[in-house]
């Protein structure tokens, strides 16, 4: 699928422009927010690509090291609320916000941000969460990363009943069918949906995929398993593959394979 957008993971603005000229349309996915190269706002804004700001405290290298709030989620938007009038200054709003768990914060503001994840909705932009087998469910429930699939699913859950658009995971049957299973309840009346922001669903439509997709990333190096109908595509950085699900027009997932521990030294740590 060639003329699907592919989803680079970099905070280096000359990386972001490179690869989108020798690829085309991509998303930038952007741990740092913008904050580790000061050009990246200005050559997101050149390229007019869907931009994902993620929140971090400090680097990936020191992040875990005693990260401290007098309140996570004031100052995880008061940070999102900076970067973006930021990027609005410079004419751009193609923005998805990423609250980062496990970057820079404890289990404990991970949990809090994860309740309080719809006071970040009337920002008006996109929220993905990215939790799959993170420290704050295998921490807290005293198992390994690789017993931490149902956690991830119930977390998954709770994250898309308080308004997330998008899911990024390694797991890609189980969120599948969490998603599923929310969005019938939105469709039936079930419930409240919280992923009514204007111009959201025409900014997931117009700007990454058509409809629903998944986002692989993966590599010679990483192990595959997680992503297993999709190991014919080993050496592919990411993949999207637009999928025809009833009632899932406005969820996108990010399925990654463990090349997080690759991108990411301190992934699973996070």
């Amino acid at each position: 699928h060639p003329h699907l957008p592919v989803s680079i993971d970099t905070f280096r603005a000359d990386v972001a422009k490179e690869i989108s000229h020798c690829l085309g349309p991509i998303i930038i996915n952007d741990i740092s927010g913008g904050t580790m190269d000061d050009k990246m706002f200005e050559i997101v804004a050149e390229l007019g690509l869907p931009y994902i700001m993620m929140h971090i405290q400090g680097t990936p290298q020191d992040m875990q090291v005693n990260p401290h709030y007098d309140d996570v989620v004031r100052e995880v938007r008061e940070f999102f609320t900076e970067r973006i009038a930021r990027l609005n200054a410079l004419g751009f709003n193609n923005i998805i916000l990423d609250q980062g768990f496990g970057f820079g914060k404890t289990v404990a503001h991970n949990y809090e941000l994860m309740d309080k994840m719809d006071s970040f909705l009337d920002l008006g932009y996109p929220l993905l969460v990215g939790i799959s087998r993170k420290s704050m469910i295998w921490r807290l429930l005293e198992i390994t990363p690789q017993e931490a699939l149902n956690g991830t699913t119930v977390l998954n859950t709770i994250s898309l009943l308080k308004g997330a658009h998008i899911l990024r995971v390694h797991d890609v049957r189980e969120a599948v069918e969490a998603v599923k299973i929310v969005e019938t309840m939105k469709m039936s009346g079930w419930m409240t949906c919280h992923s009514t922001i204007p111009a959201v669903t025409d900014m997931l439509n117009e700007c990454l995929v058509p409809n629903w997709g998944i986002s692989i990333q993966s590599s010679e190096r990483s192990t595959t398993s997680c992503c297993t109908p999709f190991t014919s595509f080993p050496k592919m950085k990411a993949y999207f593959r637009p999928l025809s699900m009833a009632n899932c027009s406005r969820e996108i997932l990010f399925s990654t394979c463990s090349t997080d521990r690759i991108v990411y030294p301190s992934f699973f740590n996070a």
